[in-house]
């Protein structure tokens, strides 16, 4: 019978996974972490280590030390599961692209804002 020693960040792993309706495969590619680390991670068998868990944190939103186990509050974003997805959209762009969406997202925020005020 086959041991699981890392519970807790078995149990967290998957609840992340879920909240953004991803697989272990999915998580695989958008973090750069083998799938069957992966694997071993979800079924678990094995830990992550602080590189691997800030990688797999980054794609589903929440903290690498939550992701590991430890005693702090859960911070995925669950009521929007498109952060994911924009995150893994984002690792093609240089920093200076990086920089241009992130001042066009505030242009339009504000843009919709101003529209929102016009509607009052």
């Amino acid at each position: 019978m086959k041991k699981t020693k890392h519970i807790k960040t078995s149990k967290r792993l998957k609840d992340a996974m879920a909240a953004i309706n991803i697989n272990a495969s999915t998580l695989s590619k958008r973090s750069g972490v083998s799938e069957a680390s992966v694997s071993q991670y979800i079924n678990g068998s094995h830990a992550p280590s602080n590189i691997t868990a800030g990688k797999m944190a980054t794609v589903l939103n929440c903290s690498p030390l939550y992701l590991m186990g430890f005693d702090i509050e859960e911070n995925h974003n669950k009521s929007d599961p498109l952060i994911a997805e924009l995150t893994d959209q984002l690792k093609g762009f240089s920093p200076e692209d990086k920089r241009h969406i992130i001042e066009y997202a505030k242009l339009y925020s504000k843009m919709i804002k101003n529209k929102k005020g016009d509607d009052d």
